[in-house]
């Protein structure tokens, strides 16, 4: 029994690693002046604090909406 943990664990550790390695790539990567989804400039602060922004606050809220809504599925 002890084994079938240990390798849910190792596929639960490896899985989550590579979340993690993929968000630190996409924060890596250069955002845009304006919104992917709306064409609106992507105001100065928040690619100040998220350089990596591709979308505005309230695009970028849907998008994770959408994401969240998609998973329960």
């Amino acid at each position: 029994m002890s084994d079938a943990i240990d390798i849910a664990n190792d596929l639960t550790q490896s899985r989550l690693e590579g979340l993690i390695a993929s968000q630190r790539a996409a924060l890596r990567q250069q955002g845009t002046p304006e919104c992917v989804d709306c064409d609106d400039d992507i105001p100065t602060a928040r690619r100040a604090l998220c350089p990596s922004a591709t979308r505005c606050v309230h695009c970028q809220t849907h998008h994770e909406i959408r994401q969240r809504q998609g998973m329960g599925r």
